[in-house]
């Protein structure tokens, strides 16, 4: 199986890809609203997708029953209509293929299989891997493979819901925790992009943001290095591009290295077509 096309859907934009010999040959960012209908969406991830298109990987955020495809994202800021319904089978139809050439995977556990199996740090040995974006993911790899180590808040072992400063994890480490950590230090911001550029012209106040995220994510990673113990952490998502304004401050918090990923917004779509890897 030489040519796979992955999506990756995220909380306001969509990556497209056609992944061969898992090297990614196409990719395209289209923008959509992640709270359309679902079978809005559904109708205009079909509309993406080549007709020639044989095998779909999906990158998802979850919760979700993956192997089944039924999505259980509930009261976030995304995906609101998609709550208990089956993705995969409604693909299928949309798109013409039998549903056992359509799967999907989390995509915080799609970017750092990438990572964890094609990038600059791919190692077999144990790896925590983080997404910073619209919401905060997680995933552990061990030899290219993920495990999966439960606590109190997910069986799954995700980090998301995990309580900290009296709120989820997911609230503080996202574009949103971001925004919300300026605004609470005096700085109004529209994005992160925005925040980035005034840091990076040496903006004090925007520096201190950073810093500060930076210091608090390390304080709640290293609560959690005991019981997964990885060698390593890797960071990836959309905000991992600010990697070099909070990277001091977070690993000043913390005993083992941390990276920043190296295939960028492309990660989910090289691990998701890595569901397809036993038969290529």
């Amino acid at each position: 199986m030489n040519r796979i096309t992955c999506i990756d859907m995220g909380g306001s934009s969509i990556k497209l890809g056609i992944v061969e010999k898992e090297e990614i040959t196409k990719f395209a960012r289209i923008a959509y609203n992640s709270n359309d209908k679902f079978l809005t969406i559904i109708q205009f991830l079909a509309s993406l997708i080549d007709k020639n298109t044989q095998f779909l990987a999906l990158s998802f955020p979850g919760p979700c029953d993956y192997a089944n495809g039924i999505v259980l994202v509930n009261k976030q800021e995304k995906l609101q209509d998609f709550y208990k319904k089956n993705i995969l089978t409604a693909l299928s139809h949309a798109c013409k293929l039998p549903i056992h050439n359509i799967r999907m995977r989390n995509d915080a556990e799609s970017a750092i299989i990438a990572e964890a199996r094609y990038g600059i740090y791919a190692s077999e040995k144990r790896i925590l891997g983080i997404t910073l974006g619209t919401g905060f993911g997680s995933a552990i790899i061990e030899k290219g493979n993920p495990i999966h180590i439960p606590h109190r808040y997910a069986k799954d072992g995700s980090l998301y819901t995990i309580p900290f400063n009296k709120q989820k994890a997911d609230s503080i480490f996202s574009t949103r925790g971001i925004l919300a950590l300026a605004s609470s230090m005096g700085i109004s911001g529209k994005n992160v992009y925005t925040l980035a550029i005034h840091a990076r012209s040496k903006q004090q106040q925007a520096v201190r943001v950073f810093q500060e995220f930076g210091a608090q994510l390390g304080i709640f990673l290293s609560k959690q290095l005991d019981k997964i113990n990885p060698a390593y952490i890797i960071v990836q998502g959309g905000i991992s591009y600010t990697f070099s304004l909070f990277s001091h401050s977070l690993t000043s918090k913390l005993r083992i290295p941390v990276y920043q990923g190296s295939f960028g917004e492309k990660a989910a779509l090289l691990g998701a077509a890595n569901l397809f890897s036993v038969e290529k």
